[in-house]
């Protein structure tokens, strides 16, 4: 008998076939890094293709599997991971340049007496965002009839462990943020409650970084030194370095910077911060569960920051 086709596009890259060919196929083609399976029933002739090649008899009813090669799948590896680092170091800066931009329409554009500019820019700059955009967020903040007006809002929710949440967010429409976030909660079973639900459970303090083998002498004697209320040297950094946070009044934020600085201390960061006052302590299930709603919400553009008062018993 005859065979005839029933494929009704061609698929270049995939097979090779000689002028005398017929061929019946049952399945899709796939183009990339895939597995091709195909049901094929050959007439007279030689299949030929980068990986397999098969002599088939006529009248044969054969399953083949093709893998076909991207051609540059090394390349395109590289090339999505340079844009998902270039997506997120975007997310990174247009997050610091709004805060930068708030903290000048809240306090104005002197560092000196506006702490909260102040710690925006030294983040900023650890963020290796330039000199030069910095001062022009400045610049445009500064003129008020620049920009769209940015609100800064807190939003305050509960997990389903019993931990809490503190949210800073920066918005222009607070009836599209509020929705929003609290669509986060509740696909993670957690709650979004009202204003003061949870903000009462944390202080706000001042927060200078300094790397653990920056401080020689005692840890605590040094935070009276500087005029700090309290220091813990836990906590470590992206890199897996020992840091020593020295907690102050928010207003004190400068002086216990500049006194660390006075000390030849490199300060690694300055920050005002949400800290919590007691801690809920959770199982690895339930603190991986808790990571997952804390990232999701990280991912928010309006958010800026993410505070809990969450502790990992592992």
């Amino acid at each position: 008998g005859r065979c005839q086709s029933n494929v009704k596009s061609e698929v270049p890259g995939i097979m090779s076939l000689t002028s005398a060919s017929r061929l019946a196929l049952s399945s899709k083609f796939w183009r990339g890094n895939v597995l091709i399976n195909a049901h094929l029933r050959y007439c007279r002739s030689t299949i030929l293709n980068p990986i397999l090649t098969h002599n088939l008899r006529n009248g044969r009813d054969i399953h083949v599997s093709v893998h076909v090669p991207s051609g540059h799948n090394k390349w395109s590896k590289i090339k999505k991971s340079k844009g998902m680092a270039d997506l997120e170091r975007s997310k990174v800066i247009s997050k610091l340049t709004a805060i930068i931009a708030s903290a000048v329409r809240l306090g104005g554009p002197n560092t000196d007496t506006n702490f909260q500019l102040a710690s925006a820019i030294e983040r900023a700059r650890d963020a290796e965002i330039p000199k030069s955009t910095i001062e022009g967020v400045i610049k445009n903040a500064s003129n008020p009839h620049n920009g769209q007006t940015l609100e800064e809002v807190m939003y305050e929710g509960r997990g389903p462990s019993g931990y809490v949440v503190l949210i800073e967010a920066l918005t222009a429409n607070r009836n599209r943020t509020r929705p929003e976030i609290r669509m986060i909660f509740e696909k993670y079973k957690a709650v979004l409650g009202e204003p003061g639900s949870a903000a009462f459970l944390f202080d706000h303090k001042g927060v200078v970084t300094v790397s653990r083998k920056e401080v020689t002498s005692d840890p605590l004697d040094l935070a009276i030194e500087v005029g700090a209320e309290d220091v813990s040297c836990e906590e470590q950094d992206e890199e897996g370095n020992e840091m020593c946070r020295f907690l102050c009044d928010p207003n004190s934020l400068k002086s216990v910077s500049d006194a660390l600085k006075e000390k030849k201390l490199k300060v690694s960061s300055t920050a005002l911060e949400y800290i919590p006052k007691s801690y809920a302590i959770l199982d690895e299930e339930k603190y991986n569960k808790a990571c997952a709603l804390l990232d999701a919400l990280s991912e928010h553009a309006d958010i800026i920051h993410v505070y809990n008062n969450i502790s990992c018993n592992s």
